[in-house]
């Protein structure tokens, strides 16, 4: 049932993805295709390789020329399609991520403030750098990955005709080793998982500490803050440094099980030689597409580590589009194109995230052109009553009204054009 679960999920943030590629699409079937023709030279240019160290042997020296000139085509031909398909893939990667960024960037601004206040800055500024680079990445690293088991698999079915044996001994061995890989990789996803949601509180203090660096210096607490500071890198470090582990644990245990699987080829080998079962010119040939072949697992195991790590950062940043987890602005149908000024709060209730009352049962109106002052100490409410009539928050009882209009029931243009605030924080200014 879970693994549906993530299936599903899977196959509805890849359409989510291939939806935002949309405007480059054209540089991706270009790669594709470049990806094709070195698919084809791939495995073209080992059998070309065997002969090569066959006519050698047999000092077949004409016969050595001509095969030695087609490779040297076959590598031209390859550098140059190497050349134009990374060329394509580069700017098909960026600018969909050009698209997921712009994109996520509005569904971003369309987040209730109170969204932002329960939240580090870190959660949004890691999905917005980091985790949108994963998406535009995917579909150029499961073409190139595919197109490489296409090749391999076309060896594998000529390595059966010439030897049903080895055939078997190579497929047998290649799976068990993609058991260990796949085993490592989950144990990895999961590691993986926990240091990014780490990483994001720890971007968001760094963020926290550039724009409150003059509130530290006064207050005297860069101690406090750097010491918080280094707690959390420590940490972080030790998340990373388990990942790392566990990718060196699992390359000792592959790697000893690799050396033994090759020590035993090579005894298969020689014995299907000694009993006439395999001619020495064949089992070159096999001897030279072995390490393709087990490459077929490293490609498995990388187009699964692909997947899972763009399935984690897609639920990431769908997140935080509509029908996510994270609540949206939302606004009314009624225009007022120009407001005339009157403003009333009526019986208006509001504490911070439904606690610590601020504003009780206030009321008050203001006509046209009135210069008015609203004066008291800090933490008082004078700033929350104009974020609760720019609608940033949303009172828990009473209404507020302009020009005898429920401020819920107007557009957002008419509400938010038909007003000027400036507010204490001025990072509007980084803009100037």
């Amino acid at each position: 049932m879970k693994k549906n679960e993530e299936k599903n999920n899977l196959i509805k943030n890849l359409k989510l993805t291939w939806k935002l590629t949309k405007g480059c699409r054209r540089y991706f079937f270009g790669y594709l295709l470049f990806i094709i023709f070195l698919s084809l030279i791939g495995a073209i240019v080992p059998t070309l390789s065997a002969k090569q160290i066959l006519y050698v042997n047999n000092s077949l020296w004409n016969k050595l020329l001509y095969v030695t000139i087609l490779v040297l085509v076959f590598e031209l031909l390859r550098n140059l399609f190497r050349y134009f398909g990374a060329k394509l893939a580069n700017l098909f990667y960026r600018e969909t991520l050009k698209n997921i960024q712009i994109e996520l960037a509005r569904e971003t601004v369309k987040l209730e403030v109170e969204e932002i206040d329960n939240n580090t800055s870190g959660l949004f500024i890691n999905r917005l750098n980091s985790d949108t680079s994963k998406l535009a990445d995917i579909f150029f690293q499961i073409s190139e990955v595919s197109s490489d088991i296409m090749a391999n698999i076309g060896i594998l079915f000529a390595i059966f005709i010439i030897n049903k044996i080895m055939f078997l001994y190579l497929v047998i061995t290649i799976i068990i080793l993609f058991i260990f890989n796949k085993l490592r990789t989950k144990y990895r996803f999961q590691m993986d998982k926990e240091l990014r949601k780490f990483n994001e509180k720890n971007t968001g203090l760094i963020g926290e500490m550039v724009r409150g660096l003059r509130d530290i210096k006064v207050l005297n607490a860069e101690k406090n803050f750097l010491d918080k500071l280094s707690d959390n890198i420590k940490e972080s470090n030790q998340k990373r440094f388990k990942m790392t582990e566990i990718d060196r644990r699992w390359n000792l245990i592959t790697g000893t099980v690799r050396d033994i699987i090759d020590f035993s080829f090579i005894i298969l080998g020689m014995n299907l030689v000694l009993k006439k079962m395999l001619s020495v010119e064949n089992l070159v040939i096999i001897y030279m597409y072995k390490d393709r072949l087990y490459s077929l697992l490293n490609f498995f195991t990388r187009i699964l580590e692909y997947l899972k790590d763009f399935n984690l950062s897609a639920d990431r940043v769908y997140e935080l589009f509509e029908g996510g987890k994270f609540k949206k602005e939302t606004f009314g149908d009624k225009v007022l194109k120009k407001a005339e000024g009157n403003i009333e709060f009526k019986n208006v209730k509001f504490g911070y995230n439904n606690k610590d009352t601020i504003i009780n049962n206030l009321s008050f109106k203001i006509n046209p052109n009135e210069k008015i002052a609203f004066v008291g100490k800090s933490g008082q409410g004078k700033s929350t009553i104009f974020s609760l009539l720019a609608r940033l928050y949303h009172p828990q009882k009473g209404n507020i009204y302009i020009d005898g209009i429920d401020i819920n029931d107007l557009t957002k243009e008419s509400l938010r054009d038909n007003m000027s605030i400036i507010t204490q924080m001025p990072y509007i200014f980084n803009f100037s």
